[in-house]
């Protein structure tokens, strides 16, 4: 039977819209909270459905977890976009190039407290792990704006930032889905689970930054911002005379500066080592979900998993 999560994630976008809709706020906000949540794929909603639908758990209380997370994470996407100075998002101009740094950042923050809003009737649990998720988002992201134009930066210190920016967030959707069916052993392996997946996440945003051409992205962003990357670590660590010269480059760089370091990188055969890394963890958070692979709504979480490696699947082959 084949599983069609569409009409859940439709049902979280029409939560969305709703909240949207009818919160009290000023137009400005209303319009930079509708362009952020309008679009994107939608991940983390279907994860929740079906780690949720896994182990039995009510739909509806699902849905309240998937409009949370995906409001919580359209948050991060504002203010990100204002720290790193964005111009482009999902193809459209930023919030923060449309109305501003101010409207942006408020757009983060009322989206915070919708998300906050909407897991008020679920178990206390469940939103005291969201508010602690938030925080280490936060904290996550300073190190992070800490370690901009540091290219020496610890293998250890990137690390505490993927798994606060885009783990943390992961590993929430998953303890929750379990939580809200009672399964205890299922909410302990689910957070594990999407804990590597979502540091599996960042390692393969990282890699598609130097990889991809997409239309809607501009590349190298991370070498021109100077953003802690996995990719330079690893291009670093097989060429170490790229850190001085790297060092002296005055941030942000030009894209044409950008696209010869990125060359540079991807010679080294850093895309090797972070696909190796990558593939490393999406299977310890595979090997988490094993007791449930016979189940079709949990066979349809480790495609997905598998899926985050499929366009670096050559460069281990070759």
């Amino acid at each position: 039977m084949n599983i069609q999560t569409t009409p859940f994630v439709n049902r979280v976008g029409e939560r969305i819209s709703e909240q949207l809709r009818d919160s009290e706020s000023h137009p400005i906000l209303r319009q930079a909270t509708v362009r952020i949540c309008s679009s994107g794929k939608r991940a983390r909603p279907r994860l929740v459905y079906l780690l949720g639908k896994t182990v039995g758990a009510n739909e509806q209380s699902l849905a309240k977890v998937a409009t949370a997370a995906e409001l919580i994470h359209s948050a991060s996407l504002l203010h990100d976009d204002v720290i790193d100075e964005g111009k482009i998002r999902r193809g459209m101009p930023t919030a923060n190039v449309t109305w501003g740094n101010s409207a942006a950042i408020l757009s983060g923050d009322l989206l915070l407290t919708m998300a906050l809003r909407e897991l008020a009737s679920l178990p206390r649990p469940i939103t005291d792990r969201a508010i602690s998720t938030i925080q280490q988002m936060t904290v996550a992201s300073m190190r992070e704006v800490s370690s901009i134009g540091n290219f020496a930066i610890e293998r250890g210190e990137w690390t505490k930032i993927a798994e606060g920016k885009t783990a943390s967030l992961m590993s929430w959707i998953g303890y929750s889905a379990g939580l809200l069916a009672e399964n205890h052993d299922a909410s302990t392996r689910f957070d594990r689970a999407c804990h590597h997946l979502g540091v599996a996440f960042q390692i393969a945003d990282d890699l598609h930054d130097v990889t991809e051409t997409d239309s809607t992205k501009i590349p190298f962003a991370d070498l021109r911002n100077g953003n802690p990357s996995i990719v330079t670590l690893e291009a670093i660590k097989r060429a170490p005379e790229m850190l001085t010269a790297l060092m002296k480059e005055e941030l942000p760089m030009s894209q044409n500066r950008a696209e010869m370091f990125g060359k540079k990188v991807v010679e080294t055969g850093a895309i090797v080592g972070g696909a190796s890394l990558l593939f490393n963890e999406i299977g310890m958070g595979l090997s988490k979900l094993k007791p449930f692979e016979n189940n079709r709504y949990a066979q349809k979480v480790l495609s997905w998993g598998k899926s985050l490696g499929e366009n670096f699947l050559g460069v281990i082959n070759d």
